[in-house]
């Protein structure tokens, strides 16, 4: 039985905007064919009794130091296994599966008032739901190494007392890395984007992965103005067996956290509660 090290939380919130957060990794190659996927379905018919099928995602891959990848063919023979999610009763939580893919998901959906667990949980539950089914996966084939881990942040940043109807407000009072836009002519924006990435050093100079941050604005489901963040972390995992992504899960989460309280305003984390402070 694997045995890991507590979760360390370097930046923590009383009240985070997190709405979801997503945990995948991938193996090298498509090695989860239908008796795999009848056997995950077999364990999770209990606690995951709904079921639905979604389109594969495409593998995932960083590169670096390479040009921009030309567009590439693939011709597949016979019929690709469909993605499927294993759902809890409530729908906050689900089981991702795909040919190549292992995931687990905590979603906060339209409850508002649902706490978010904590990544320390959720980790838990990645360890004791989807690291059998790896190991499972990883036992059926000797090509089945695990090649890439990723962790996704989904948050929410909103107004307090913003209706529908409201125009966006600034993303400048969200974020602090976008400028204050206000020209001889032009006024400030209706609304704003921000899209960067940062990559994320290994051993030596060689970088093991990327942080990736998206804000773009939104709606609510009543139709109220808000941005949504989206923070993900992408590290390599060098044909990894299921208990080395923990750690690579952990590197993730902390570039995530971290990089969350470097883009977002003190005025905002004050509303969030900030707790705790890194170095």
């Amino acid at each position: 039985m694997n045995v890991f090290p507590a979760a360390e939380q370097p930046v923590s919130f009383r009240d985070p905007p997190v709405m979801e957060v997503a945990f995948a990794l991938q193996f090298a190659t498509d090695v989860i064919d239908l008796e795999l996927l009848g056997e995950v379905a077999r364990r999770a018919k209990t606690t995951f009794p709904r079921r639905e099928q979604q389109p594969a995602l495409p593998p995932m891959a960083e590169e670096f130091g390479l040009p921009p990848a030309t567009p590439q063919f693939i011709f597949q023979t016979g019929q690709a296994l469909p993605r499927t999610w294993f759902i809890s009763e409530d729908g906050a939580v689900l089981i991702q599966v795909q040919a190549d893919r292992l995931g687990y998901n905590w979603r906060r959906e339209h409850l508002d008032d649902r706490p978010y667990p904590r990544y320390a949980s959720l980790r838990d539950d990645v360890i004791k739901l989807v690291l059998p089914a790896a190991d499972e996966v990883a036992a059926s084939s000797s090509a089945a190494r695990i090649n890439m881990v990723e962790l996704t942040y989904v948050n929410q940043l909103r107004v307090q007392g913003a209706r529908k109807g409201d125009p966006h407000p600034p993303l400048t009072d969200f974020l602090r890395s976008v400028g204050h836009f206000h020209g001889e002519f032009l006024s400030e924006p209706e609304d704003a984007r921000l899209q960067a990435r940062w990559r994320i050093p290994g051993d030596g100079d060689h970088p093991i992965g990327r942080l990736y941050a998206v804000a773009e604005p939104a709606f609510l489901h009543d139709q109220t103005p808000i941005y949504q963040l989206v923070l993900t972390a992408r590290l390599l995992a060098q044909h990894a067996k299921p208990a080395d992504t923990i750690p690579l899960f952990d590197l993730a989460h902390n570039w995530i956290v971290r990089g969350f309280k470097d883009l977002t305003t003190d005025t905002m984390q004050s509303v969030w509660g900030l707790e705790a402070k890194t170095a």
